[in-house]
């Protein structure tokens, strides 16, 4: 009778083993073929359309840096579902911007107004002509980026909501905070 018990415990034991092995060898084959990881799409504003008009050069601008919320310091695709809940913003899951959208918005900026005049940084100095009288230091611009998402008011409905108060003026003491709702542009 030992050996009755003995035989069906050796049996038992190879048989359990013989499983387990068949178990872990089959789990480590799925994690072998899983499918490639899908990486997200990267976007950017695209080329810029070439202006075919032509302009006296303006006066230069200094064109500092666009200050953005801390909500837009990523890359991350944004967008609000207002018919479910307006106040929560979600990033697309597979859509990344190439730069945060301040960097972009700013790079859009200069390709454009760099068409019509000479730009600045903060703190570049103009050269100044010795004839001319004028003594003024050219004007500055600066954006605030305060929204940057797609804003969906149904399922089958949204629209682009960028919202950045602009200030233009002579010096950085010149700037006053403005106080404008977002823009929004609609899509279909």
């Amino acid at each position: 009778m030992k050996i009755t018990i003995n035989l069906i415990a050796a049996s038992a034991y190879q048989t359990s083993a013989r499983g387990l092995f068949l178990i872990f060898f089959i789990g480590l084959s799925g994690c072998a073929f899983s499918p490639a990881p899908v990486r997200p799409a990267v976007f950017d504003f695209g080329p810029m359309v070439a202006s075919a008009s032509a302009r006296a050069p303006l006066a230069p601008l200094v064109v500092g840096e666009v200050e953005a919320s801390p909500a837009l310091d990523s890359t991350a695709v944004l967008y609000r579902l207002a018919y479910v809940n307006a106040q929560q913003l979600q990033p697309y899951a597979l859509a990344r911007w190439s730069m945060t959208p301040a960097q972009l918005l700013r790079q859009r900026l200069r390709e454009h107004l760099g068409a019509q005049r000479a730009l600045l940084n903060p703190g570049d100095r103009v050269a100044q002509d010795p004839s001319s009288q004028s003594t003024a230091s050219p004007k500055a611009l600066r954006l605030e980026l305060e929204e940057f998402s797609q804003w969906f008011e149904s399922p089958d409905q949204s629209v682009n909501a960028p919202g950045s108060p602009t200030c233009l003026g002579p010096s950085r003491r010149a700037f006053r905070r403005s106080t404008r709702r977002p823009r929004r542009t609609t899509k279909p």
